[in-house]
C-alpha cells in the first residue's frame, strides 16, 4: 500500500474511533441529564 493511502486510512480510523467515543460520552451525559 502507498504511504499516503495508509496515512489516510489511519487518520480516518483514528477520527472515527475518537468521534465514536465522543458520541458515546455525549449520549451518556444526555441520558444522565434526562434521567
Amino acid at each position: 500500500m502507498r504511504t499516503w493511502v495508509k496515512r489516510i486510512v489511519i487518520a480516518g480510523y483514528n477520527h472515527g474511533y475518537i468521534s465514536g467515543r465522543t458520541t458515546a460520552l455525549l449520549f451518556r451525559i444526555f441520558k444522565l441529564g434526562n434521567a
